[in-house]
């Protein structure tokens, strides 16, 4: 977040330890002397030499010696770059620790006109720069004139308080607006709504690795197959069966293939051998690749995934039917049990019920694995980002509470963050 006069704020101090480190330096006798070709003096710990613009010794003229000449030639570089790191540091330090934006208002008053009394003398064409430094609920004001600097230090007050004081009757009158340092009622919430969220966030990560833990994921099956719209057989087949164990949970089924620029449809039954309970589902896959006058691109993937919930311990057995663009079902054509990589040799088939292969024939390799009680993270996603919610709203309404605040400062802030 972008800190309003920070920029301003560090000018002034820099000047101010410049300042300090001059008068700091004036005082040292040991820079009465003149400095003199050749002398080596510790800047940071780094010697540096000192050189005049003429060599005496090579006919050059020579500067006079002077308590001026000394404090120009060795002080004024270490000067400088002590100022510099001292306000440097001054400056992070308040940036990062204190974490506030300290100059609120820098403005020129010119009394034009004087009336009544006072506790000071007034008179008009008088020229005060009144600066104004918060650190709410407090108020650091300072009045520069031509011969004084006056300072005062606030505290912001409810208008409750004051209300109670004064012994005031009847409803207290809402405060309109946000003043220069009042506090944020949302300003020590924000932190707090953040550290909930981590220990939350820390404790959910725990129970997903618990979880995941507690689900083996066994492979019951895995199997390859092959299919070709050039086949004349019945495309659906069952697989072999296989046995689940364990409690009842759920069941990944996931289809690879080798589909390039081509898709193919899989119709799947998941059925109970014992019982006879089918779950009747299915996958399309898709995947489609080239190249353009913008480059590579490709659209879907050569796999897909499905999650059967609870399914009991059983023998099972999954019955398969692969559909692709052209695919046909000769009436005519005998059942035949299905192809598993690498195929076998077609059975041949009496003359009569032969017919010639389409002429665009489209073949697909595709894996079928079925993994049991199978660790899965979308809940695990879903809480973290409802877990967000609460301190996204802290951060959002205490920002909103600074925009409203340093609107009426010389140094805004936006509400975008900038």
């Amino acid at each position: 977040m972008k800190r309003p006069g920070g920029a301003f704020l560090f000018l002034r101090l820099g000047f101010l330890c410049l300042t300090v480190t001059s008068v700091a330096i004036a005082q040292d006798p040991s820079l009465t002397t003149p400095a003199r070709l050749g002398d080596s003096l510790p800047v940071v710990g780094v010697p540096i030499g000192v050189f005049s613009l003429a060599d005496p010794g090579n006919g050059g003229p020579s500067w006079p010696a002077s308590p001026a000449f000394p404090l120009a030639d060795r002080a004024s570089q270490w000067l400088v770059l002590a100022a510099i790191l001292v306000g440097l540091l001054t400056f992070a330090v308040w940036y990062w620790w204190i974490g506030q934006s300290l100059l609120f208002a820098l403005s020129l008053t010119i009394t034009v006109f004087v009336i009544g009394e006072f506790p000071w003398r007034v008179k008009a064409g008088e020229e005060v720069v009144a600066d104004d430094f918060i650190h709410p609920p407090f108020v650091l004001s300072s009045e520069t004139t031509s011969d004084e600097v006056t300072w005062s230090k606030g505290e912001y007050t409810h208008g409750a308080d004051i209300w109670k004081a004064f012994g005031l009757t009847g409803p207290v009158p809402r405060a309109q607006g946000v003043y220069l340092n009042q506090p944020s009622p949302y300003g020590g919430k924000v932190g707090g709504t953040w550290g909930v969220f981590a220990v939350m966030l820390l404790a959910l990560l725990v129970i997903a690795i618990m979880f995941g833990a507690l689900s083996p994921g066994d492979t019951v099956l895995d199997e390859h197959y092959q299919y070709s719209t050039a086949d004349r057989g019945e495309p659906s087949f069952v697989t072999k069966d296989f046995e689940i164990q364990g409690r009842t949970s759920n069941l990944e089924v996931a289809i690879n293939t080798n589909l390039i620029n081509n898709w193919a449809y899989f119709n799947l039954t998941l059925i109970n051998e014992g019982t006879g309970d089918a779950f009747d589902f299915g996958r399309e896959v898709s995947y489609y690749a080239g190249r353009d006058s913008d480059g590579s691109w490709s659209e879907g993937g050569q796999s897909s995934t499905v999650i059967i919930p609870r399914v009991p311990a059983g023998r099972y057995y999954l019955r398969v039917e692969p559909e692709m663009e052209g695919s046909e079902t000769p009436s005519a054509a005998p059942s035949a049990a299905p192809t598993v990589a690498p195929k076998p040799a077609p059975k041949p088939v009496p003359t009569q019920q032969r017919r010639p292969p389409p002429m665009n024939v489209k073949t697909v390799y595709y894996e079928i694995v079925l993994r049991h009680d199978v660790a899965t993270y979308g809940w695990f996603w879903l809480t973290a980002l409802l877990l967000l919610i609460p301190p996204i709203f802290s951060t959002i309404r205490a920002r909103s509470f600074e925009v409203r605040r340093w609107s009426t400062s010389d140094y805004p802030m936006t509400s975008g963050g900038g």
